[in-house]
């Protein structure tokens, strides 16, 4: 058997203690009694009926101090909260600099922010050219996702292109497989994040899909209006450049991703200077309820002391109900 509170089992001791000084004062008393009705004679068995229920009582309370662990209890409860994947673009025109230090970095400074915010979420990452890939899988653990945010590079991928269609199946695959909630999935949403230069398929069917399978879409554009250079390699100050010597400049398409926003009824948020929109984003993902995540069932062991203190607090009381009943000798 466990006990709460070990350390008191040392007042056990007062157990025989206290079963010979009720002895002594039951002497005690019956010596008095003699003494002031001298020739009257008590009834024999309430003394020791009443000898009995003290000194159990007393036990019983001495015992329930350690604190007994008796019986087990598995309580129920369920962890809410929403799943959320971030699909970033890590083409090349992500490099740009129109937005310090780049639209690249700038996007994983927002997605750190945002994810700080968001503690007992599962948060997952993917990214994507013309192809899509799994960074992190939806997950509870924010160090985890933190730092493979970290690792994300425009040079994961030989593919220097821009294919939405490919990041948006990739999540509403990954919803399916990662936590099937086919009866409540509304607490999941996608944030994109993207400079809009879309060269891949229509995307409209994923849309569709997305939409009956109620998960919400947050789209995020990435860099200034008027565009920017794009240069020979991240962190480079040396501008790419075509065959016939021009230089690349990648210029959002926000008229597109707008378009793309109106399809889940919200609007279009920029990353377009040196103002933050993690409050923003962090608003639109609490107006979304939240899904039962997990359930738990925990074992834990009960501390019954009151299943010895109450009876011997009851035994006690009920011992001074036997007062002693006096026979009047005969001689009287």
């Amino acid at each position: 058997m466990k006990w709460a509170y070990p350390e008191f089992m040392w007042w056990w001791i007062l157990i025989p203690v206290m079963g010979i000084l009720l002895l002594w004062i039951q002497y005690r008393a019956e010596h008095i009694y003699q003494q002031w009705f001298k020739g009257n004679t008590q009834h024999k068995r309430r003394p020791i009926l009443r000898y009995f229920l003290r000194f159990s009582g007393i036990t019983l309370a001495l015992l329930s101090l350690p604190g007994p662990f008796l019986g087990e209890g598995h309580p129920e409860g369920a962890i809410l909260g929403k799943e959320v994947y971030f699909l970033v673009d890590v083409s090349a025109s992500m490099n740009a600099q129109d937005i310090q230090p780049s639209r690249l970095k700038r996007v994983q400074q927002e997605i750190s922010q945002l994810a700080k915010r968001l503690p007992g979420d599962r948060l997952g990452l993917i990214v994507y050219t013309q192809q899509a890939f799994v960074q992190c899988p939806l997950t509870d653990d924010q160090e985890t996702f933190l730092t493979l945010l970290k690792l994300i590079d425009t040079r994961q991928f030989s593919g220097t292109g821009t294919d939405l269609r490919a990041g948006l199946s990739q999540a509403l695959e990954r919803f399916a497989n990662d936590r099937p909630h086919a009866d409540k999935p509304i607490g999941r949403a996608i944030i994109l994040f993207t400079d809009g230069e879309n060269f891949g398929e229509n995307y409209t069917s994923v849309v569709n899909r997305l939409k009956a399978q109620q998960v919400t879409t947050l789209v995020v554009g990435v860099g200034k209006e008027e565009g920017g250079t794009v240069p020979e390699s991240p962190g480079s100050k040396s501008p790419k450049r075509r065959p016939d010597e021009s230089v690349v400049r990648s210029i959002p398409d926000y008229e597109g991703l707008k378009n793309l926003a109106t399809r889940w009824n919200k609007p279009l948020f920029k990353i377009e200077d040196g103002r933050s929109i993690t409050a923003e984003l962090q608003q639109a993902l609490d107006r979304l309820p939240p899904v039962t995540l997990d359930s738990i069932s925990e074992k834990i062991l009960l501390n019954r002391y009151t299943w010895l203190l109450l009876p011997g607090i009851m035994l006690f009381v009920t011992s001074f109900f036997f007062i002693p009943i006096v026979k009047k000798s005969k001689d009287a």
